[in-house]
């Protein structure tokens, strides 16, 4: 009778276990994605030629990795307007997904985020850490790049490496004129 009573509670308790761990969700795509992302963006925080770099004042943060140093002397700013070279990545996958490197022409943006030429944040991050003739790899966490959203060929969730080389920073006299080239 003992022997029955302990093979009843042993069964017992494996059918129990196995009905709750059926009844778990199983990770959906999308989780996974993200979490794939996360992982990738956080194995930087341990590479020693990639710095953490952030603006003064916020708790955001991107890694650096200088592949050129510029002779400028000035930083853009918020209010900035910048031409560059540059290729952006999923950092998942190593898939370009934009980018201008090999063209003659300089792409332009404005560092504020303006109605055009919209920079994501961790390029705006990155960006003002740089002088002109820098060129860097700044590696972008998801949520300071599309974030949720899909935006072409570039998966919600996506952690991001973005290349560029800071090519001129433009003065505020000749603004109007370069943005009508």
């Amino acid at each position: 009778m003992k022997y029955n009573l302990s093979l009843r509670a042993s069964l017992l308790a494996l059918l129990s276990l196995l009905l709750l761990t059926a009844c778990e969700d199983p990770i959906d795509a999308t989780t996974q994605w993200r979490i794939n992302n996360e992982n990738a963006f956080n194995e930087y925080a341990s590479k020693e030629d990639y710095t953490k770099a952030s603006i003064e004042g916020s708790s955001a943060y991107v890694y650096m990795k200088w592949l050129a140093h510029g002779e400028g002397k000035e930083y853009p700013i918020e209010t900035s307007r910048i031409k560059c070279h540059y290729e952006m990545r999923m950092l998942v996958g190593d898939k370009v997904v934009d980018g201008n490197y090999g063209s003659e022409r300089p792409a332009q943006f404005a560092i504020n985020r303006g109605a055009q030429d919209q920079l994501i944040e961790g390029a705006r991050i990155g960006l003002q850490q740089m002088v002109v003739g820098d060129e860097a790899d700044i590696i972008i966490p998801w949520y300071l790049g599309y974030g949720e959203r899909r935006s072409g060929e570039i998966n919600p969730y996506s952690a991001l490496k973005f290349r560029v080389k800071l090519e001129e920073i433009i003065p505020e006299s000749q603004r109007s004129a370069v943005a009508k080239d």
